[in-house]
């Protein structure tokens, strides 16, 4: 039976390993995850489209204009010598034939660009009514037509049309934004264009479905499910641990444990109670899932209708107990309707035997006072 158990316990190991293995890092969050609709297509072409303009108030010049130039040069040996010449101006919903909409347009000196914007939507534009009215722009004012889609994955069906992903283009930019930042004082904007540019880089991440992690949990499926089983069987040898040593040391039979569930969840928390007490005096347990101290204990004594010298008693057998340089937090907490005198003990490493012997010292004390 017992090696049944330990081949278990291997199995579910390896498989926590191989979960943290296939976890994907967290993106840095931007001030754009605040907001509904922050991969919507319009906000981010008009976006696009102030930064790349030079003569709006950003005051980051020709940045994002000559990132987004080079992010061209860099996917068409026909683009790389191609001399765009400089900014002149931009454009947002062109209004073409049948009422069909250009998502940008972008002049330069020597070339007319324009610009399909997709994020979670499929290619299927009126690309002919853009080109016409492209090719009757590029030709009255003698420029070259570029034609270019910018998307998640950076590839498209339609025909003769350039394609860049958004993290291409962000890599450009970031690289110039991250130049010019040691010459120029910091700004407001530039701390926008920064959240913008990793908005950009972060998209296809947020909108592309996972399928590696997908496909983990379905071959995992079961034993996954069986880890949660296992976890909630620890919980209640923990449990029943702490029981046990309470049925030893005390004759009593009144003693009780409560499960709490705190507001974060990000905790498994018991509370034992002697069900004698009048008063809601107990001790909670806390076990952090995620961040240090990995558990802590807290002796929670309800100063309702008791006076200052049970305080000072609870104060001074408490400094003598054996874990009393662990305590870090005591403070009295004052409520309209309860009021607790509240001390901590922190543990770094989950330490059972300790944990206990804390627990029933503790409820040694609390039975002297509370009981007399």
């Amino acid at each position: 039976m017992q090696d049944t158990e330990e081949r278990l316990i291997h199995k579910y190991e390896k498989i926590l390993l191989e979960a943290k293995l296939n976890t994907p890092k967290e993106s840095e969050a931007t001030i754009f995850d605040t907001a509904f609709r922050k991969h919507h297509e319009n906000p981010t072409t008009e976006l696009l489209a102030f930064f790349t303009d030079p003569n709006e108030a950003h005051d980051l010049g020709l940045i994002f204009y000559e990132s987004f130039i080079n992010s061209l040069k860099d996917i068409s040996d026909e683009l790389e010598d191609l001399d765009f010449g400089s900014f002149q101006k931009i454009g947002v919903e062109q209004t073409v034939a049948d009422q069909k909409r250009i998502d940008l347009w972008l002049e330069t000196e020597k070339t007319l660009i324009l610009v399909e914007l997709k994020i979670n939507h499929k290619q299927n534009n009126p690309v002919s009514h853009y080109e016409a009215w492209g090719k009757k722009e590029a030709k009255y004012g003698n420029k070259h037509l570029i034609k270019l889609v910018i998307c998640l994955d950076g590839t498209t069906k339609f025909k003769n049309w350039y394609c860049i992903s958004y993290s291409h283009l962000a890599q450009h930019i970031r690289t110039t934004l991250s130049k010019s930042s040691f010459e120029r004082s910091l700004s407001k904007w530039t701390i926008f264009a920064r959240e913008f540019v990793l908005h950009l880089i972060n998209l296809k991440e947020v909108l592309e479905t996972d399928m590696n992690t997908i496909d983990f949990v379905i071959k995992n499926n079961k034993e996954i499910q069986e880890l949660f089983v296992l976890r909630e069987k620890a919980y209640k040898e923990i449990e029943q641990h702490i029981l046990n040593e309470y049925g030893a040391v005390f004759e009593e039979k009144n003693y009780k444990v409560v499960s709490e569930r705190r507001d974060k969840k990000e905790a498994k928390a018991w509370r034992f109670q002697n069900s004698k007490f009048k008063s809601n005096t107990d001790i909670a347990l806390y076990l952090y899932f995620d961040e240090k101290p990995a558990s802590e204990v807290w002796l929670c004594f309800d100063l309702n209708k008791k006076n200052q010298e049970m305080v000072k008693t609870i104060n001074s057998r408490v400094k003598k107990g054996k874990y009393k340089n662990q305590i870090n937090t005591k403070k009295t907490h004052e409520q309209t309707d309860e009021s607790y005198l509240s001390i901590c003990w922190n543990f770094n490493e989950f330490d059972l035997a300790a944990i206990t012997e804390l627990i029933i010292e503790n409820q040694k004390i609390l039975n002297q006072i509370e009981l007399g």
